[in-house]
């Protein structure tokens, strides 16, 4: 070596030097010199001698610190000689951390040791020896003491005695430089006198304070052997109620700010239980819920955790939402004190802004992306969804309280949207299997339960019936934000009359007459190829053809319903309908106006280039200009005359539903309506409202949201204002001071409503009750259903996809399969009844991920009572680890790992067959089978008990890459993979060594036997650098082709690993193997179990 001081450990590998180096070196005998020193220097430890020594002695004394528990507790029981040895002594040193008292008490110290162990815990397989060491201690056979700032380490034995450095412990005894000295009675030469650091020894011992109970007491609550039961609920307290991110201080500190209802911190539990083990969650809890916080609460643990992680770079957050949610996002955000962005849906799908340039930049650097309202993602076609697919973020959240599988289109979609990198290699075959056939033909049962299987690994979602049981269990724990218990208020409906005369009902009957004879002209004005594979022109001609009248007759009768003036803008535009009011400045922008639109394109034939002629051989008149011609005229003259019939329309409809405002504004200090047609709106205000002096925010698309926010958010001290309100916020918002809402014309779509009616039901609502207020429409103004027309519009808007926009509770309806002839008030509140009362159903059986955990405790099947979970779950700190042992005629073993600051709880399981299992429904299910029926007694504990638990803690031990999530896993393997195939190309040797050294760590991942590396960290730079080369990869495939990591390996031009690259592994981190899991609870199911010697 040409400088000593110079001299490093390989990253990979010790250096052939160094070797030489190292072992140049003399070191007195192990007996003089207790050392630790590793097999290139001679190998030899302290431990070796103080073990010879106890084990050749009648008494045994130990000075060491308190750290050294979790190794006495195996060396005692096991590595003594117990037929000879009668005593052993031990002092315990201890050093308070904190500098600012001058005095600790004895129960300062004996807390500061109690809460230390518990926080260690102890290795899997010292459970007996814990059992052991405790009869020790009861027979007295070992004595325990302590004695504050004690920093010695002596040994003292028959004939000899150690002191030094090194503490009991196995970094201490075995690994770690130590400077020991070992002296006897025939070593004096040179040597301090044996009796007298025996002396010294006896006397520290002697000032020590009596520990023994207090150690029988911690040995206690550090393990103890229970029935399954007891374990199973430890388990399941552990997975759902611990606040482990807690254990972080600024994460307390930041949640603390939050106020997080008990619902809300269970479900920050199970997202980022998701979170951890599979990089994405889809958080689908009812509307005024919560949501919102809940999930910024689970970004800021998220954070957090990565930083405890070693995760302290490109933490970038982004949110997406809809723009009428992003003063909430940035609330909640500003109270966690994350640095993250939201953007609103409209930003990324507006393409050419600057800010739509660098919202797709900030994409490409995001590690963590929430998306709120995700079933606006569905068309996997739009302009936002195309954008969004470009990401690069690590972790995915994903929120909606819309049932998302109304179609399994929509199910595929989310499972994109979660990413497929997270299914496993099975799992995305019964993908890719589904995706295909979905192409060419009807999907059945069997492939909807298969894809609804793998979205609810993802999902969290607590139904209302759910909530409220959690409330009532915890009433006083759920306050809103003026400090008020809340609770989901209960909700009374009603109707009112409309009292439209009868001329106005023969007026609408003729309208709904003439607007049969549409053609829809308007709304074939051009023709693309269809997006879904296999759909041959002619095909796809015909369904735009056979939809467009439908949606022409569709739109006349939906502004009828809304307002004879709503008819007429339609028909003649804002403006002239306005003026034939008298009113020269009507509020809305231009819209309406098909005559005149009509006029404009009538010269012009539709746009029919993209398809061959002979698609438009059944419809000839789209591409014969004269024929055009002819139906564009017949289609004027239908407008013409339904606005003829508009004109006999009276005002009784409109002016009696502005009455019925205005007397509700008696009994309730705020109300709100709802109407979508934006005319309508401005028509009731400006006509009646503002004559009568009666105050009213009108609040459509693209007007101001924030004094309506304000006056009709909780704690608003607004009183006697209506707000009209079009469907800009029916979502997301909080309107809960509210009590009253009504509803100006009954909705297309049964979920719509739904939505609308969350604006004022919420959790923390301030009312006990709220009411929601329907019409009751005559039967000439009823909405109308027509199965041909819902199933027609679902069926273009699948096929045309962003170039097409049909109403959306045409499509809604369609999915949703409703399918009645009219639909009136009495009907409506029936639907909706029918609608909360089979919430589940409207999922189609998808489950919460932690549903199968649950049901362990609740329900039908449950395998304890909720009695024996709640007094676990309350009584937290009692016993660090549970162990219950089943008789079994082959074992079986289930693990629970206690959450901690840079990891959540999982959960593990080994069947008979020795095969490892971490799916939470899956290990629910062989629960359910394995202890149907047992015994619930405690089964005593043997040797065979632990010598079965120290051969589990193995096989776990040696599965640390197969724990990992599934997408870094995938990561490591397609990494490795690259990286060998481009060492046998490269020729570089600086290149080619270090691919070398990559490809090995990535297969095996350790080094000298001792250390492993931190296999999260090494995902992360595979992660890193295979992301944007998948994101190239798409791209050049095309967008709707399914792409994962592992088609990487498939690619035939990917750029190559750099050196720069590459030198980013040298940073990564190695682990001691010795490592243990930290256990909350474990069930073992023995054939020892039943063995009447066991104690």
């Amino acid at each position: 070596m040409s400088d000593k001081n110079q001299l490093e450990l390989d990253l990979f590998t010790v250096s052939e030097d160094y070797k030489e180096y190292i072992t140049a070196y003399k070191w007195p005998s192990n007996n003089l010199f207790p050392l630790n020193l590793p097999l290139t220097e001679g190998y030899r430890n302290v431990r070796e001698v103080i073990v010879k020594e106890a084990q050749g002695s009648t008494a045994y004394l130990i000075i060491t610190g308190f750290t050294s528990l979790n190794h006495l507790v195996t060396f005692l029981p096991d590595e003594v000689d117990w037929n000879k040895m009668q005593r052993v002594r031990i002092l315990l040193g201890w050093e308070p951390k904190g500098k600012k008292r001058r005095k600790w008490s004895p129960a300062e110290v004996g807390r500061e040791v109690k809460e230390y162990w518990l926080e260690q815990g102890l290795w899997l397989e010292q459970g007996g020896a814990v059992l052991k060491l405790t009869q020790l201690l009861i027979e007295g056979k070992v004595e325990v003491r302590y004695y504050r700032h004690q920093h010695s380490k002596i040994y003292v034995g028959d004939s000899s005695v150690v002191f030094g450095s090194a503490n009991f412990s196995g970094h201490g005894t075995t690994q770690q430089r130590e400077f020991n000295v070992r002296v006897t009675k025939e070593l004096t030469k040179g040597h301090p006198d044996v009796e007298d650091v025996r002396l010294v020894a006896e006397n520290y011992y002697a000032e020590g304070q009596d520990y023994q109970q207090n150690l029988l007491r911690l040995l206690k609550s550090l393990m103890d052997i229970v029935s399954w039961p007891e374990a199973l609920a430890r388990a399941i307290s552990e997975l759902l109620d611990t606040q482990w991110y807690r254990e972080i201080p600024e994460c307390a500190e930041k949640l603390n700010r939050l106020s997080l209802w008990p619902c809300q911190s269970q479900g920050l539990a199970e997202g980022m239980a998701l979170l951890q083990q599979h990089h994405c969650v889809l958080i689908a809890d009812p509307t005024g819920s919560g949501k919102t916080r809940m999930i910024a609460a689970i970004q800021a643990a998220l954070i957090h955790a990565l930083w405890a992680q070693g995760s302290l770079q490109n933490l970038h957050v982004q949110v997406v939402c809809p723009p009428s949610v992003r003063s909430y996002w940035e609330e909640e955000l500003r109270k966690v004190a994350v640095f993250s962005k939201s953007v609103s849906f409209g930003v990324i799908s507006r393409e050419g802004s600057e800010e739509h340039k660098a919202t797709l930049e900030s994409l490409r650097q995001v590690r963590i992306l929430i998306i709120d309202e995700a079933h606006n993602l569905l068309n996997p076609y739009s302009n936002r969804s195309f954008h969004l697919s470009k990401h690069r973020a690590d972790y995915v959240l994903l929120t909606t309280a819309t049932p998302i599988n109304r179609s399994l289109q929509d199910l595929l979609r989310i499972l994109e949207l979660l990413d497929l990198d997270n299914l496993t290699r099975e799992q995305l075959e019964g993908y890719r299997h589904v995706y295909r056939i979905a192409k060419s033909r009807k999907l059945g049962e069997e492939e909807h339960r298969l894809i609804s299987t793998f979205v609810q690994q993802f999902l969290v979602r607590r139904t209302k019936p759910l909530l409220r049981h959690m409330i009532r269990r915890e009433p006083e724990a759920y306050r809103n934000a003026k400090g008020e218990r809340c609770a989901y208020p209960q909700l009374w409906q009603e109707t009112y009359e409309t009292f439209e005369t009868e001329e106005d009902k023969a007026a609408a009957k003729r309208i709904e007459e003439l607007a049969g004879g549409l053609r829809g002209v308007l709304y074939l004005r051009r023709f693309e190829a269809p997006h879904r594979a296999g759909l041959k022109p002619e095909d796809y001609v015909a369904r735009r053809v056979r939809m467009a009248p439908f949606l022409a007759r569709y739109l006349v009768m939906s502004r009828l319903r809304s307002s004879a003036f709503a008819l007429k803008e339609h028909i003649i535009g804002t403006k002239e309908a306005a003026k034939d009011e008298g009113w020269e400045n009507f509020k809305v922008k231009e819209t309406g106006n098909l005559i005149a639109k009509l006029e404009e394109v009538i010269k012009n034939s539709p746009s029919t280039k993209a398809l061959p002629e002979s698609a438009f051989a059944d419809h000839m008149w789209l591409v014969d200009q004269d024929e055009y011609e002819r139906v564009c005229r017949e289609e004027i003259n239908i407008y013409q005359r339904i606005l003829e019939e508009s004109e006999k329309l009276s005002e009784n409809r409109e002016l009696h539903k502005a009455l019925k405002l205005k007397e509700l504004l008696s009994r309730h200090r705020l109300l709100i309506a709802f109407d979508s047609t934006v005319s309508t709106l401005h028509y009731l205000n400006k006509k009646y409202m503002q004559l009568w002096g009666i105050k009213v925010e009108v609040v459509t698309g693209g007007v101001s949201k924030l004094k309506a926010l304000e006056d009709f958010g909780l704690g608003s001290k607004a009183k006697n204002v209506i707000g009209l309100f079009s469907d800009a916020l029916s979502e997301g918002v909080n309107l809960q001071q509210a009590s009253g809402l009504v509803f100006l014309t009954i909705p297309g779509v049964i979920r719509l409503a739904e939505q609308r009616i969350g604006r004022i039901e919420r959790l923390d609502s301030p009312h006990k009750k709220v009411h929601i207020y329907w019409p009751n429409d005559s039967d000439a103004f009823a909405l109308r259903t027509d199965r041909n027309l819902f199933r027609a519009a679902y069926d273009v808007a699948s096929t045309i996809g962003s170039n097409f926009h049909p109403p959306l509770d045409l499509v809604a309806r369609h999915d949703m399969n409703e399918s009645f002839a009219t639909i009136g008030a009495k009907e409506a509140m029936r639907e909706l009844n029918k609608l909360r009362e089979l919430e589940d159903k409207s999922w189609q059986g998808l489950d919460d991920a932690f549903a199968p955990v649950k049901s362990l405790y609740h329900g039908k099947k449950a395998l304890i009572s909720e009695h024996i979970y709640e007094q676990i779950r309350l009584v937290r700190t009692a016993v660090k680890v549970r162990i219950g042992l089943v008789k079994a005629d082959k074992p079986w073993f289930f693990l629970a790992t206690r959450g901690r600051q840079d990891a959540p709880p999982k959960w593990f399981f080994f069947d008979e067959q020795d095969r490892l299992h971490d799916s939470l429904k899956e290990i629910s299910h062989m629960l359910q089978v394995r202890l149907t029926g047992s015994d619930h007694e405690p089964v005593k504990w043997n040797d065979a008990s632990e010598a079965l638990l120290k051969s589990y803690r193995k096989k776990v031990e040696a599965l640390r890459l197969e724990l990992l999530p599934v997408k870094r896993q995938t990561a490591i393997k397609v990494g490795e993979a690259l990286a060998r195939k481009q060492h046998l190309k490269t020729v570089d040797p600086e290149l080619k060594d270090l691919l070398w050294h990559v490809k090995r760590l990535s297969t095996n991942g350790s080094r000298e036997g001792e250390y492993h590396v931190d296999f999260h960290s090494l995902s992360q730079v595979w992660l890193d650098l295979l992301q944007e080369r998948l994101i190239d990869y798409r791209r050049r495939r095309g967008k709707r082709e399914v792409t994962t990591l592992e088609d990487l390996l498939k690619a035939k031009s990917l750029p190559p690993f750099s050196l720069p690259e590459l030198k980013k592994f040298q940073n990564l981190v190695f682990q001691t193997l010795e490592e243990p899991f930290d256990i909350a609870a474990c069930i073992l199911g023995t054939p020892a179990a039943t063995d009447p010697t066991g104690s």
